[in-house]
Order: C-alpha cells, then sequence, then structure tokens
C-alpha cells in the first residue's frame, strides 16, 4: 500500500514539473513519469489482487489494467479541452491534482 501512495505522489508531479521546467528537461521529466508509473501500477494491481478471492482476481485485473487506460483516455481528451480554453500550465496542474487525490484516496484504505 504505501508503495502505491508514493509512486502515485511520484506520478503527481510530474505533470507539474513539465509546466515548471517545459520541455528542456522533458527527457528527466519522462524518466520521472516512467519511474512512476513502474511502481504505481504492478503496486495497484498486488494490492487488488491481494485482496480480491481467488475466483475473482481475473476480473480484478481486468477492472485495474481498463481503469488505468480508461483514465489515460479520459483524461488525454478532458486535459486537451483544459489546454485549449486556459493554458497548458492549468493542465499540466490539474492533472498533478486529479493525480495527488488519487494517491491520497490510497492512503485512507485501510489493510483488512
Amino acid at each position: 500500500l504505501r508503495s502505491s501512495v508514493v509512486a502515485f505522489c511520484l506520478y503527481s508531479t510530474v505533470p507539474p514539473m513539465l509546466g515548471i521546467l517545459g520541455p528542456d528537461h522533458l527527457f528527466a521529466i519522462g524518466a520521472m513519469m516512467g519511474l512512476g508509473h513502474g511502481i504505481a501500477y504492478p503496486a495497484v494491481t498486488a494490492l487488488a489482487i491481494e485482496r480480491a478471492d481467488a475466483s475473482s482476481r481475473g476480473m480484478v485485473v481486468s477492472i485495474i489494467h481498463g481503469a488505468f487506460n480508461g483514465g489515460h483516455a479520459f483524461f488525454a481528451y478532458a486535459l486537451g479541452l483544459i489546454a485549449a480554453a486556459w493554458s497548458y500550465d492549468v493542465a499540466f496542474w490539474t492533472a498533478g491534482a486529479v493525480t495527488l487525490s488519487g494517491a491520497l484516496l490510497l492512503g485512507l484504505v485501510r489493510r483488512p
């Protein structure tokens, strides 16, 4: 659980950093994003699998996979609209805030 929260906190810092540092630091920001995703995705999947009973583990993995992909698809569109209406900085900060909200919610989860 802790690694998931830490990973999502790292994930949440990446979009605002892109807005602050700009494209000159794209490689470093991409590495941070890859590190965050590389920790978050397996950690959240493992967390969900360990809480599910044996008969529903396949369904749980499908839901996690669908949620990640659906979230990327939805927010690519939504953040594009935000960037068009306001600015890229607003879109980057919104992405960070939404991700940090997820980390906070995940941090509230109690282990059984």
